[in-house]
């Protein structure tokens, strides 16, 4: 009969209005604590982590696409022309991630080749480590000679990143030459894309190395 009267006690607090409530917030609470503390974590490590390095690109059509070392695209930036997709296969080095500013994050230098070159002439890009375009620098200018002159465009043979400074700024050596004759520029920018000097050849430099010539330690482009 005590056994009887303790499941009638059971039954009777169970049918109770607002029992079935009291035992359901417990659960619900423990549900939004885990899912807030999820949350926060998921923010944390997103805000935490390091960003994603450039470690490949991609042009095709008139998109350039800069990727991880896993291949996740990390931005993309499109141009108004298409590009000369056979050039950047052929030679890679035309996309080339630096440290211009000493800062420690990478930026991205891409020779812009369009295939209307011949009338646009090519440029030099700059982007930011998040895509976004820091500088471009269109090569050569209105030079004349042997009572001739020669109008742009130009095209970019190459550039060469020079050492860092002592607090760790890096120039660009950038060669182009004329579109149709011999003109050649060699022009030195600083980090910000601004034009230090420039060298004028005559027949196009489409190399560039470094070189220690004097034995002082100090590497001298040529």
């Amino acid at each position: 009969m005590l056994f009887r009267s303790l499941d009638r006690w059971k039954v009777d607090r169970l049918s109770r209005p607002g029992a079935a409530t009291r035992r359901t917030v417990p659960v619900v609470l423990s549900t939004l604590t885990v899912v807030v503390a999820f949350a926060a974590g998921l923010c944390l490590w997103l805000f935490l982590r390091p960003p994603a390095l450039p470690n490949s690109f991609d042009a095709s059509g008139n998109v350039l696409t800069i990727s991880d070392k896993f291949g996740h695209a990390i931005w993309r930036h499109v141009f108004s022309s298409r590009l000369v997709e056979s050039v950047y296969r052929a030679d890679p080095s035309r996309c080339t991630f630096a440290d211009l500013d000493g800062n420690g994050r990478l930026e991205t230098l891409f020779v812009y080749q369009p295939l209307d070159s011949a009338v646009e002439g090519c440029r030099l890009y700059c982007f930011d480590p998040g895509g976004a375009v820091r500088w471009i620098f269109a090569p050569g200018a209105s030079v004349a000679a042997s009572g001739r002159r020669y109008d742009p465009p130009y095209f970019v043979a190459g550039f060469l990143l020079l050492p860092a400074d002592a607090a760790g700024r890096r120039r660009v050596a950038v060669s182009s030459y004329h579109n149709w004759s011999f003109p050649d520029q060699v022009a030195i920018l600083n980090s910000r894309g601004e034009m230090l000097g420039q060298y004028w050849h005559h027949g196009h430099l489409r190399s560039m190395t470094l070189a220690d010539l004097d034995a002082s330690g100090r590497q001298i482009g040529r």
